[in-house]
């Protein structure tokens, strides 16, 4: 048996007790969720009571409970999305960079050095006062 208690007094408002279920090694497990406010958090002490069939009562205090705010929003997901735009908008101001680089005729330093003209060298004639 599962019991929520605030300062010590048992609880049955807010408590939601869920199924039994069997785990893959024989044995069960059961959950029971306590609903308050962050507020009451604050306020009061929660502890919960497992009452085992062996007889055996395991005590667990706030330090050892899951706490999960419904609330809340998981930044792990929301800083994934963001970093893969990041990537797909570099990807595609690349791609789209190097297009317009290869369609204005630039196709790199090394091949312009060797597509460049030669430069023509004329000959000049010795000036009259070298003769």
């Amino acid at each position: 048996m599962i019991t929520w208690k605030r300062d010590g007094e048992e609880m049955q408002e807010n408590v939601d007790v869920g199924e039994t279920l069997p785990n893959e090694d024989g044995t069960f497990q059961n959950r029971v969720v306590l609903t308050v406010s962050d507020q009451d958090l604050k306020e009061h002490q929660y502890t919960c009571e497992v009452a085992h069939q062996s007889g055996e009562t395991i005590i667990l205090d706030e330090t050892e409970i899951k706490c999960s705010n419904p609330n809340s929003v998981p930044l792990g997901p929301i800083i994934g999305v963001a970093v893969a735009l990041i990537v797909l908008i570099a990807i595609v101001a690349g791609f789209v960079v190097m297009k317009n680089k290869k369609k204005d005729g630039f196709t790199g330093v090394k091949s312009k050095l060797r597509k460049a003209p030669r430069p023509q060298v004329k000959e000049r004639k010795a000036p009259n006062c070298w003769k």
